[in-house]
């Protein structure tokens, strides 16, 4: 399987989506943080199909179909699933930027850049 850096949800990019047939199991990080249940049938299903794993744990990306895989192993296919399984780290992070005084500057810069795309605060801002 070639590496395909333009892969996605078309209607959520930024820009061009050239491969919309292939997916990774990491993808569910964020999707972990939102809904857990959507998030593990959605990861279930993709770890699910032919060599959706290895003894190492989940591939980087397949094939919706599942006829081709990226058998590599990385920081991404396996920790920040895993993160994301936990409930993020965004505790750990707002603690500390609390602690160094930055924590509403941290909200006002996210706040800015949501809003040159989505209206509305962040949930959770």
């Amino acid at each position: 399987m070639n590496y395909y850096s333009d892969c996605g949800v078309q209607e959520a990019a930024f820009e061009h989506v050239g491969h919309s047939e292939v997916v990774t199991p990491y993808s569910t990080m964020s999707l972990f943080l939102a809904d857990q249940g959507v998030a593990a049938a959605w990861y279930h299903n993709m770890i699910s199909g032919p060599a959706g794993q290895t003894k190492y744990g989940s591939i980087e990306a397949l094939h919706v179909s599942g006829s081709q895989i990226s058998p590599m192993t990385t920081w991404d296919s396996k920790i920040t699933t895993v993160v994301g399984m936990m409930g993020g780290i965004s505790d750990f992070i707002a603690h500390k930027l609390d602690k160094q005084g930055l924590l509403s500057t941290f909200v006002d810069k996210v706040n800015y850049e949501w809003n040159l795309v989505f209206e509305g605060k962040v949930k959770g801002a």
